[in-house]
């Protein structure tokens, strides 16, 4: 048979003061808060942030199925529950800029950035949110600070906006160079080839224009860029057969 822990005492087990229990009570909870404050607190971070990451996976593999609303949600409810999560940020700054709400994704892109001053992508897409503003000035800025990334994968995209961004501005000279350096860099860019002929031909260079319109649609016969260009260059036939 087991013994109980407490003396006995004729069989009455003895009773502390009722005035202390409270007092008692109340010193058991504060020490166990401090045992366990440390801890929880140091895990509960480390849960935040993989639970929230999970909402922006879950935010773009609705974005991917054409579910929007389902997926500006589920990015959301990761901002909520991390607010320093540069890519839910970024994300749902694409999905504003899909959606033509170029202020709204200025806030989440600029929010990116903020958070990680070297996210290229954030950048980048900054700089586009600006050129759909028509801020050219802070648009061309952020594409020059997307470009010090010496080790982004894929440059061209952004040489490629810039190109645009010039054009926007009325400035075909200042584009074409962008364009001729993203076609450089992939040389099966046809993005980059449509961009440059529209420069060229902007810039009043008809032959080039052709010529890489022409290579959109040799590279890419079946893709929309090859629609565009052929289009283009089907009114450019009349002009220069006057």
């Amino acid at each position: 048979m087991q013994r109980s822990s407490s003396p006995l005492v004729g069989g009455f087990r003895p009773r502390r003061p009722r005035s202390l229990r409270p007092l008692m009570a109340g010193m058991l909870i504060c020490l166990l808060a401090a045992i366990f404050a440390a801890p929880v607190a140091a895990k509960s971070k480390s849960e935040k942030r993989s639970e929230a990451q999970k909402y922006l996976r879950l935010g773009q593999i609705h974005f991917e199925q054409g579910k929007t609303l389902e997926a500006i949600e589920a990015l959301k409810k990761a901002i909520a529950i991390d607010g320093d999560l540069a890519e839910a940020h970024n994300y749902l700054g694409l999905i504003y800029l899909q959606k033509s709400q170029f202020k709204e994704a200025r806030r989440e892109l600029k929010k990116s950035v903020a958070i990680n001053p070297y996210f290229t992508d954030g950048y980048n897409n900054l700089g586009i949110a600006y050129r759909e503003e028509g801020n050219f000035d802070s648009a061309i800025a952020a594409f020059e600070k997307a470009l010090q990334d010496r080790a982004y994968g894929a440059p061209e995209r952004i040489h490629l906006n810039l190109g645009y961004t010039y054009l926007a501005r009325g400035d075909a000279a200042a584009a074409v160079p962008h364009f001729e350096k993203a076609v450089t860099l992939n040389a099966k860019y046809l993005l980059g080839y449509l961009g440059l002929g529209k420069a060229y031909q902007k810039a009043g260079r008809a032959d080039l224009a052709q010529k890489s319109l022409r290579k959109v649609v040799a590279l890419g016969p079946d893709t929309s860029e090859a629609a565009e260009a052929r289009l283009i260059l089907s009114q450019q036939a009349p002009r220069d057969g006057a």
